[in-house]
This record gives C-alpha cells, sequence and structure tokens, in this order.
C-alpha cells in the first residue's frame, strides 16, 4: 500500500466537467492552495496522465464546518434534493448502469505526483538497509 505524505488529515479533490456539463468520470486529489490542475496523473502507474487543460475544475466538497464550527448555512431540504438530482444527471450513462458500468476515476495532480515520488524516493535508501 502507498501512502502519500500530508501534514493534513485530508486531501481536497477537484471534479472534472466537460464543454457539454458533464463529468470527465473522474477526480483529481490534490493540495489545497491547487487551483490550475491542468494534468491528472495515475496513483500507481507512473507514466500514465490525463490533461485536463480543455475542462472545467470545480472543488468536490464544500466547507460546512471548521474548528468545530458551522460555517455555511444548510439549504432546505428541497434545496439539496434538487442539487442532488442535477448532478446525477452531469453523471455519463455509462458509469450509472447496472452492467458493466465504467470505473470512475480517482488521479493525482502534478504536485502530490512529485511529493509521492520524492517521498518513495527517500523510503528506499530505508527499505533496502533493513
Amino acid at each position: 500500500m502507498t501512502i502519500l505524505p500530508s501534514p493534513l488529515d485530508t486531501f481536497p479533490s477537484w471534479r472534472a466537467i466537460n464543454g457539454q456539463g458533464l463529468f470527465l468520470g473522474a477526480d483529481v486529489i490534490g493540495f489545497d492552495d491547487e487551483k490550475n490542475i491542468d494534468m491528472m496523473h495515475h496513483p500507481f502507474v507512473p507514466h500514465q496522465s490525463f490533461a485536463l487543460d480543455s475542462y472545467r475544475i470545480e472543488p468536490s466538497l464544500r466547507l460546512v464546518m471548521a474548528k468545530g464550527r458551522i460555517v455555511r448555512d444548510s439549504p432546505p431540504l428541497s434545496q439539496t434534493a434538487q442539487y442532488s438530482r442535477e448532478r446525477l444527471e452531469m453523471l455519463p450513462a455509462e458509469y450509472k448502469r447496472f452492467e458493466n458500468p465504467h470505473v470512475y476515476k480517482v488521479g493525482i495532480s502534478s504536485r502530490l505526483k512529485d511529493l509521492k515520488g520524492r517521498a518513495g524516493s527517500l523510503t528506499q535508501g530505508v527499505r533496502s538497509a533493513s
């Protein structure tokens, strides 16, 4: 198992949306301060990547609590239901079918890939010494 080093408990993720307003079928994990993610890399296959420069990227999560306090009012249930229906419509049909559905992919940003590579290089000496 590969562990990605982080001073945080979690890494934020972004969702890619194509020109027709549909989800790409992949999320990208990166750093909180990354704003222009133009490449997604496979987390375990070093030379496999996908260009995102023609996609709109948006955060996949919204902050609702910070330091134990609510920082955003909850919308009415009807608004949440409508939002969920709209988002489900944005997911292409091949991901929603029950027989042979496409796998929803998760990749890492270039910066996170670099950090993962540096961390792996540091542990190589530790593994070979034991």
